[in-house]
């Protein structure tokens, strides 16, 4: 799953190994990272991919380990805790667990009200096509084709 998890994030985030701004105005480099504040300049650091790559798995194994005995979490097949370590990587630790609904739904197999409240939520308005994926897998329990042969 951890690995299901970073072809997700690597297909998401793409790659670059030197920083740019991201949508929503955070210098990131890597697949995602944060390296700055909202709204500071660039700063004048490279990566390689392998380093990312390596630091990809560290955070997500870092996240599998918070979340791994949470009620909406444990008894989740592969594809919906991918999904939800994709989704960690994304709004962070402290933004999954404000998805109340969509975690009530999780922790019920209540997979189609989980996906419904995943949309309901800015990050779904930021990123809708992605969002969209994450309430398909959630809802199926399935790996979205997208990330195949990611």
């Amino acid at each position: 799953m951890i690995l299901t998890a970073c072809a997700i994030l690597e297909k998401e985030e793409g790659y670059s190994d030197t920083p740019y701004h991201c949508s929503e105005g955070f210098p990131t480099i890597g697949f995602g990272f944060l390296c700055g504040k909202k709204g500071e300049s660039l700063p004048k650091i490279k990566t390689t991919r392998d380093e990312s790559k390596k630091k990809l798995i560290e955070l997500i194994t870092k996240n599998y380990e918070i979340l791994k005995d949470k009620p909406y979490f444990k008894n989740l097949n592969h594809a919906r805790k991918a999904t939800l370590l994709s989704i960690a990587h994304q709004i962070g630790i402290a933004g999954l667990q404000k998805f109340k609904g969509m975690n009530a739904g999780l922790t019920d197999c209540d997979f189609e009200k989980a996906g419904d409240c995943a949309l309901d939520s800015l990050a779904a308005h930021q990123t809708p096509n992605r969002w969209n994926r994450n309430a398909y897998m959630l809802r199926s329990g399935l790996v979205h084709e997208y990330y195949k042969n990611a």
